[in-house]
């Protein structure tokens, strides 16, 4: 969605620069950035069956989605929390029938609204629980909720990491590289010929079946 989107983007609702800070950070790597502001679940699963990821073998495939779906608009009533979880788990499946060999980084959908009581909070949490819940028993998802990174202790999604409560600033997406940093490092070791050849049961010996 546009939080994916907007960090390879050029000035916009997100960060000033973050479209420097996508270079600086994925220098060293192949990367492609395949969010599209607005993505609902459908969307997604739309481009994925019509070969978004066709003639890709990428190492790390990174999802973050299922926010808008809990936008509330004239023509859209939103969605249930499990509908929702199911939604992106079931993308998380079809990401993995078509790039088998890659690894998933999983993020919990981000928080909405700059302070605890936003109506769509409780529904977010309630779908990142089920999410976590349904990637637990993935030995190819790596998990990861922001949540605990992104908002104080009383709830407050503070205006220096999104200025709008939704999307990140130059400084929320560095909290998200931050996080993803060590994880996509310690795939990149454990996809190596060496850890490969060593034992099939690496990524549980290093923790990064589930975390």
């Amino acid at each position: 969605d546009s939080i994916t989107h907007f960090w390879a983007g050029k000035k916009s609702i997100g960060g000033v620069d973050a479209l420097p800070r996508w270079k600086k950070a994925f220098a060293s790597l192949s990367v492609l950035n395949l969010g599209c502001g607005w993505d609902r679940l459908c969307n997604v699963a739309w481009r994925l069956d019509h070969g978004e990821l066709e003639g890709l073998t990428p190492k790390v495939v990174v999802v973050h989605i299922g926010g808008n779906n809990f936008q509330v608009t004239e023509q859209y009533t939103g969605d249930k929390p499990k509908d929702v979880a199911a939604g992106v788990l079931s993308l998380v499946s079809r990401v993995h029938g078509i790039v088998p060999g890659a690894r998933i980084v999983l993020m919990g959908i981000f928080p909405f609204g700059r302070t605890g009581d936003d109506v769509r909070r409780p529904k977010i949490e309630a779908a990142n629980r089920l999410i976590e819940a349904g990637a637990k028993p993935l030995d190819y998802v790596t998990y990861i909720n922001l949540w605990p990174k992104l908002l104080t202790p009383k709830g407050l999604y503070p205006e220096a990491l999104s200025e709008d409560a939704c999307h990140p600033s130059d400084a929320g997406y560095d909290v998200w590289f931050a996080a993803l940093s060590p994880v996509i490092a310690a795939i990149a070791i454990l996809l190596s010929p060496f850890c490969a050849a060593l034992n099939a049961n690496c990524f549980n010996c290093c923790n990064l079946s589930y975390s």
